[in-house]
């Protein structure tokens, strides 16, 4: 059998100026927290002129104390009891029968009321009552944040104290004056600004030991952001590997990846952008000279042998003319010798090209290459352009890294590529790169991938400070990098313990805990790709991760001179980058579409102080009126999602009467309601 539980009591004494007993409410709530009994003492002594709660307190406070009014005795108590002043009149129609006069003497006052409308008059009320006092105050209403309908600041502080209730009303504490600004909770809207998150930072356990040093010191020596160096370093790293060895993520399965990476730098001029690409450039340009170096002498040695080739067939065909017999002919002709084969040249990336010639690098270089544009949104942009969908076609093919590109041109003839890879490398302004993103998100084109396949993103904070520094760059370090530039652009399968099966690309797996890692990685990432809660642009470019974190790990392996299946180490680093990564393409993402609500808001919020839009519209309401900038859905709502955000509108659900779907209709601030109004 339950056993009965008591009602909580609650007391609260009324007191006349001369420090006798008004009255007293008495209050039972029950156990469930509904209000019981209401009684007071002597009976009556609702309907007469009272003075107000806790007199005696306010007798006694300095008149720079802080006076916070509520509504009802027991949310007087909830805030005595936590050391604060505070009186009340009694209930929400009680304001008019009290005498307020103790409160002349103070100069902060505070309105907490009821989240009802019932609160809201009552506070309206205690304004217009203390605004005819005698002296001048300050009076504050603050509507607490996170209260449902009905509840009050006693509900508020059963989750918080009285820090939290301080803050709150610093927070969204409203300036109130008699009869000008409704009274009713509102906070001060805030600007309407774009608030981007920070993006991850580059650590040094996150790059290898042969490049770390490097980096670090090549960044601080030129101020700019470790994550420009960095990300350039490992984008020119593999393409060295390219297709050279690739890495079977699945411990059965064929799948595998090539690790050519895509990536890019964004920051606004004199960031240092391209200095650090030519940074992690320079030990490329120190290979492409020394090919440079071997195909020149190879190539005299190449026209020393057409020479003694040209010589040879014509003393062979001199030879076969003097012949006597067809067969004497044919047998003398069969010592001509074969054509020597002309060498080839090394290259290991390039600037600019056109397709046709890109092609043409692809075969005759079947590891790959790397693109670098230092301005890579003219590069996107170029390939936007009408006519130019297959050289975005075949873009995307060199992305995977392993496919067969088959080329057929009248006049040129065909050629096949047996496997059409390309890293790509660049950089950017914000304003560039968000105007095409936006842009490529905003129609049908931009939908098929070639932008998500830019997985390595630097999108930093810009650098507060700059220091002169002047010293000699750190050799050794240097020296460590370019070593490791070195293993990855001359792999020797044998050593690296590679497997090699005829028609298929050498290839490693990970060890047995390693492969345990990227299990649990893998089933996350794509659990998360497979959820509706992201936006699609964002959900495309973790999808990519799946080439990306395989192909850095099989880069940190190589170039820190691993042999035999990865280990965990370079795994663990790829991860750690690939949530690098997903930082800085979310900023990168935020701020193309923050950027874009931001201006729409602009506009709305003008209109709105325009006194275009009427009070309790909805978005539809917006459409019909086609303003600028505010004529699809997402620009809307974009817009109206933003204006909640900083406190412009409320929105709430305006139920159907036969049940339908409800309409969301947005409830103007005061401030911009009084123009509409005017």
């Amino acid at each position: 059998m339950a056993i009965a539980t008591q009602p909580q009591t609650w007391r609260h004494t009324y007191y006349r100026p001369d420090g006798t007993v008004h009255h007293t409410v008495i209050r039972a709530d029950k156990p469930d927290g509904k209000r019981g009994r209401i009684r007071r003492e002597p009976e009556g002594a609702e309907g007469i002129f009272q003075v107000l709660g806790s007199h005696d307190i306010l007798q006694t406070a300095a008149g720079n104390t802080t006076i916070f009014i509520c509504e009802g005795e027991k949310k007087a108590q909830h805030l005595l009891d936590l050391g604060l002043v505070a009186t009340t009149s009694g209930g929400s129609t009680s304001a008019h029968s009290a005498d307020w006069m103790p409160l002349a003497r103070f100069n902060d006052v505070v309105i907490l009321p009821d989240h009802d409308k019932p609160g809201s008059k009552y506070a309206q009320d205690v304004v217009n009552i203390l605004a005819g006092l005698p002296g001048q105050r300050d009076m504050y209403v603050c509507d607490l944040p996170g209260l449902a309908e009905g509840e009050d600041v006693a509900d508020f502080l059963v989750d918080h104290d009285k820090a939290d209730l301080l803050a709150a009303i610093e927070k969204y504490g409203l300036q109130a004056r008699p009869d000008v600004v409704e009274v009713n909770g509102w906070p001060e809207p805030r600007p309407v600004v774009s608030v981007l998150s920070v993006p991850s930072q580059v650590l040094p356990k996150m790059l290898p030991a042969s490049i770390c040093d490097w980096v670090f010191d090549a960044a601080e020596r030129m101020q700019g952001p470790v994550d420009y160096v960095a990300v350039s370093a490992l984008v020119s790293m593999s393409a060295l590997v390219g297709r050279q060895l690739c890495i079977r993520p699945k411990e059965r399965d064929s799948w595998a990846v090539v690790p050519n990476i895509w990536g890019a730098i964004v920051g606004p001029p004199a960031q240092m952008k391209t200095p650090c690409l030519k940074e992690a450039r320079r030990f490329l340009d120190k290979l492409d000279r020394e090919s440079q170096a071997e195909y020149e002498q190879a190539f005299q040695a190449y026209e020393r042998q057409v020479l003694f080739y040209d010589v040879t067939c014509k003393a062979v065909k001199g030879k076969a003319v003097k012949a006597k017999t067809q067969a004497d002919r044919e047998n003398t002709l069969d010592d001509i010798p074969d054509a020597p084969e002309p060498p080839i040249r090394t290259r290991n990336y390039t600037q600019d090209a056109t397709v046709e010639k890109l092609q043409d690098l692809l075969k005759s270089n079947p590891r790959g290459l790397l693109m670098m544009r230092d301005e890579l949104v003219g590069f996107l942009r170029s390939l936007d352009k009408p006519g130019q969908e297959g050289s975005r076609a075949f873009f995307l093919e060199c992305w995977e890294g392993n496919g067969r590109f088959l080329v057929d041109r009248i006049g040129r003839g065909s050629s096949v590529i047996d496997g059409a890879c390309l890293a790509v490398l660049g950089g950017t302004t914000p304003g560039g790169i968000s105007e095409y993103v936006y842009d490529a998100m905003s129609n049908g084109t931009g939908n098929d991938g070639l932008l998500q396949r830019f997985s390595l993103i630097a999108y930093p904070e810009i650098l507060p400070n700059f220091t002169y520094v002047d010293r000699s760059p750190n050799d050794q370090a240097a020296a460590r990098a370019e070593e490791a530039f070195r293993r990855c652009s001359n792999i020797d399968h044998e050593s690296m313990g590679a497997t090699c099966y005829p028609d298929s690309l050498p290839f490693l797996r990970y060890d047995s805990t390693a492969q345990g890692y990227f299990e649990d990685w893998y089933t996350d990432l794509m659990v998360r790709c497979r959820r509706d809660d992201e936006h699609p642009a964002i959900q495309a470019h973790i999808q990519k991760f799946t080439k990306l974190v395989p192909a850095l790990s099989l880069v940190f392996h190589v170039c820190d001179g691993g042999t035999g299946p990865v280990k965990p180490g370079p795994l663990v680093q790829a991860i750690a980058w690939a949530e690098y990564a997903e930082s800085h393409a979310r900023k990168l993402y935020e701020s193309t579409f923050h950027d874009a609500a931001v201006s729409a808001a602009g506009s709305l919020l003008r209109h709105i102080d325009g006194g275009d839009l009427e009070n309790n519209f909805s978005a539809r309401d917006v459409g019909r009126k086609c303003w600028t900038g505010l004529t699809s859905q997402e620009q809307i709502q974009g817009a109206l999602d933003e204006l909640l955000d900083t406190g412009h509108v409320r929105r709430y659900a305006d139920k159907k009467q036969d049940g339908g779907r409800p309409t969301f209709r947005y409830e103007i601030h005061p401030n911009y309601r009084r123009n509409i109004d005017e």
